[in-house]
């Protein structure tokens, strides 16, 4: 027995559904609230020209101050998405992020200005970061495969036609790489095939790894694509920060493209100014930190750099200073744990960056 019927029944799957559903409006429902509140209070601060708090800033308010609010149904919608949807999409991509910087060794700095604090408008004015992250999305996309069904017969512009009930699926791994479309270095990391050098501004239905048009994902425009490309302008600030990778590994089966776990990483602070390392390297693995680092009886990862490293706070002391803000001192901001950076960011509001008074900073 199916069809409508039987949802008025409230029984099986349907009666599992319905106390899911319960308990993520639960959660949901608390969040948004607070964060409309927080926003409120973040104009008020802003009118009266005060300090902004340092952590007033998260995704649902990000999501309420680039959408136009249309009552608490359609907000609930979107933080569901986020938090659901945009929780592994996330993470994968940013361990795959650390992957390409750790190749390269290097992070390239996009600002000079220490006290530059920028802000979502400004991230998203930048071409170079946009193709950057649109790169990674390229060669790693978070869902190498998507399926679609149809439930009848359709005829596309083009003439193909699809009979009913016909699973299409599209590889996005695979045509993200082929040489025939990108040219022979489809399998180079080149942020500069995706800059225009007569309007700069990418358009949309050139990349669609995130889809395009009416059925773009919702985490592009408010939650993951910001917040990447503000990972990676807050990282590239760091002088001198350099990432040793120490070769690749075979990635386990997800649903969506996971870095291989236990992919590991040397995580420098910074150098001085004759180019001096001023410490050791410190390892991280990037990828399930959090399990990782219980496994070895560590509660979180930074009492396992304290543990392997007794002198991690005097290097602290010399390599954190006003002229340099090491990749440490930030991972010591609780933002290096990869997976755990969503949960995070939802219960303290966004980074440093994303702080409307550079002061706060320090």
């Amino acid at each position: 027995m199916s069809g409508p019927p039987i949802l008025l029944l409230n029984v099986g799957d349907e009666k599992k559904l319905k106390e899911n559903v319960r308990v993520i409006d639960g959660h949901v429902m608390g969040i948004i609230p607070d964060a409309i509140e927080r926003r409120r209070l973040r104009v008020e601060v802003k009118k009266a020209s005060r300090p902004a708090a340092l952590a007033d800033k998260g995704i649902v308010s990000i999501v309420l101050d680039n959408i136009e609010s249309r009552g608490m149904p359609v907000e609930r919608n979107i933080a569901v998405a986020s938090i659901i949807a945009g929780r592994d999409t996330t993470a994968d991509c940013m361990g795959w992020l650390f992957h390409l910087l750790g190749e390269r060794g290097k992070i390239p700095k996009f600002s000079t200005d220490k006290h530059y604090t920028p802000t979502v408008e400004d991230i998203n004015k930048v071409p170079y970061l946009e193709a950057c992250i649109r790169e990674l999305l390229r060669l790693y996309p978070p869902g190498p495969l998507i399926t679609a069904h149809c439930i009848k017969d359709t005829v596309f512009p083009d003439g193909t036609f699809v009979p009913a009930n016909t699973d299409i699926s599209i590889a996005l791994f695979s045509c993200r790489r082929l040489a025939s479309v990108w040219g022979e270095d489809a399998l180079e990391f080149k942020p500069k095939r995706f800059i225009d050098n007569e309007t700069i501004p990418m358009t949309a239905t050139k990349f669609a790894a995130l889809s395009a048009g009416p059925r773009i994902c919702l985490s592009k425009p408010t939650t993951c694509h910001c917040w990447l490309n503000s990972s990676l302008f807050n990282l590239s600030k760091s002088r001198g920060t350099s990432l040793s990778y120490h070769g690749p590994r075979p990635a386990p089966r997800h649903a969506t493209f996971t870095p291989a776990q236990g992919t590991g990483f040397y995580f420098r602070p910074c150098r001085d100014a004759n180019d001096e390392i001023v410490s050791e390297y410190f390892r991280c693995r990037c990828g399930t930190v959090r399990k990782q680092t219980r496994r070895n009886g560590y509660s979180s990862l930074m009492q396992h750099v304290r543990r392997e490293h007794p002198d991690y706070e005097a290097v602290m002391l010399t390599a954190s200073t006003d002229e340099t803000d090491s990749l440490l001192n930030y991972v010591r901001r609780s933002a290096l744990n990869v997976f755990g950076w969503l949960d995070w960011i939802i219960k303290n509001g966004l980074p440093l960056h994303f702080c409307e008074n550079p002061a706060a900073r320090r």
